[in-house]
């Protein structure tokens, strides 16, 4: 068989295109006689070899229903490319058609079908042969061109960056990079995910370096990253202080302040209506009770923080002392007592809000036979081991109370047997 061909060197765009062109070049059969093109492409990352006017007649892979025929093509691309893209068209053979291409040491036609235009990924400075089976076609033009990284799809990252409080909120996708098999994501905090489309959610502070890898759909395996940060900003710590810590309808007045001078705002919520927007404030309670307060803060990068506490206000110094009591015969606790039991085991006062505390018990002689600094410790009726026998009792009581207030009082018990 004779070829008549003609060869043309173009440049044009800092491409090379190697074209050639036939006059009925017959492509038949599978075996040795199957015509061979040797198709360069090193030396620039983005050549083209073009063929046009090849009729193919014959049958190639007859276990294939249509017939096919085969054309060979030895290919080498550049150290700078990625891979190719086989394409054919003109003639009997729509653009966009499927077709066979089989790599070297493959076996059967089937192995990979492709369509013009797509990429194929191949290894550089590497010799293919690729084989085309396709059915019969008459005058098809083949084209062949090197596909380099700038050919590949660029990934393009939404914003490049964020910025936000903690716990930060981020969704992340790629604007551009529509057609792709894998994406990975790395969050820059030691998690990653595989979506399209990520959702998440950073709970330190802190900036954070965020790649995406992604490998291209259209055959071609090869990855790509871009770049984007994110800074997480730290919310306002606040510490509360106030005083009286226990306030009541004798001092019912409560002073706050916040401590952290990075605050900029602040919203109290005193838990009984009322409010104040001053970082430092004071609140006047007008009956005793629990009141969840609370106060919403704002510094200075725009980031919130809120804090809650109880504030319970009591009744002032009051003070309830028994005037009898009937001891445990069988044993001493030693005046420890609870006071939600209601054994009258022990005689104790009934006080709240203490600062400072002494009890002390005498007998009809003036002499003291017991003595307490511990408000959780009261007189059993025991002394020295032995019960008290039953009679009038003399004791003493002075209380200095968280408000500063000052008791002393005096008074009789009756032990009862």
């Amino acid at each position: 068989m004779t070829f008549f061909y003609k060869i043309f060197l173009i440049i044009f765009l800092g491409f090379c295109a190697l074209q050639i062109s036939t006059s009925n070049l017959y492509a038949q059969g599978c075996g040795s006689d199957v015509p061979e093109f040797n198709v360069n492409l090193t030396g620039n990352p983005d050549s083209i070899w073009i063929i046009e006017g090849v009729d193919r007649i014959g049958t190639c892979c007859d276990f294939q229903s249509p017939s096919y025929t085969c054309l060979k093509f030895k290919v080498t691309i550049d150290s700078e490319a990625k891979g190719i893209i086989f394409s054919v068209a003109g003639g009997t053979m729509p653009s966009n058609t499927d077709f066979k291409l089989l790599l070297e040491n493959e076996t059967g036609c089937e192995s990979s079908t492709y369509k013009s235009n797509e990429i194929l990924c191949l290894n550089p400075e590497t010799t293919y042969s690729l084989v085309f089976c396709q059915p019969d076609g008459n005058n098809n033009n083949f084209t062949i061109k090197s596909v380099s990284q700038k050919s590949l799809p660029n990934i393009s990252l939404t914003g490049k960056y964020a910025e936000g409080c903690q716990p930060y909120e981020v969704t992340f996708y790629d604007s551009k990079t529509t057609k792709a098999e894998t994406f990975n994501w790395q969050f820059g905090d030691g998690d990653s995910s595989i979506e399209p489309i990520p959702f998440h959610v950073y709970n330190d502070t802190g900036k954070y370096n965020i790649s995406l890898k992604i490998t291209y759909e259209q055959n071609c395996k090869t990855t790509s990253s871009g770049d984007i940060f994110v800074n997480v900003l730290y919310n306002p710590d606040i510490v509360v202080s106030r005083s009286p810590e226990k306030p009541d309808m004798t001092n019912p007045e409560v002073s706050f302040n916040i401590s952290t001078k990075e605050i900029v705002q602040a919203l109290w919520d005193f838990g009984d209506g009322d409010t104040s927007t001053l970082l430092s404030t004071s609140h006047t309670y007008s009956d005793t009770g629990r009141y969840l307060a609370n106060v919403q803060t704002l510094n200075s990068f725009g980031c919130e923080n809120k804090s809650s506490f109880v504030i319970e206000v009591g009744a002032g110094n009051s003070f309830v002392i028994p005037s009898a009591f009937m001891p445990n015969t069988e044993s001493s606790s030693e005046g420890k007592y609870d006071i939600n039991e209601h054994n009258n085991f022990v005689f104790y006062p009934i006080v709240d809000y203490v600062k400072k505390y002494n009890l002390q018990i005498y007998n009809r002689w003036g002499e003291m036979i017991f003595t307490s600094d511990e408000l959780s410790k009261g007189w059993d009726g025991y002394y020295k081991g032995t019960l008290c026998k039953q009679d009038v009792y003399m004791w003493k009581i002075e209380i200095i109370f968280l408000n500063g207030a000052h008791l002393k009082k005096a008074g009789n018990v009756t032990l009862l047997r």
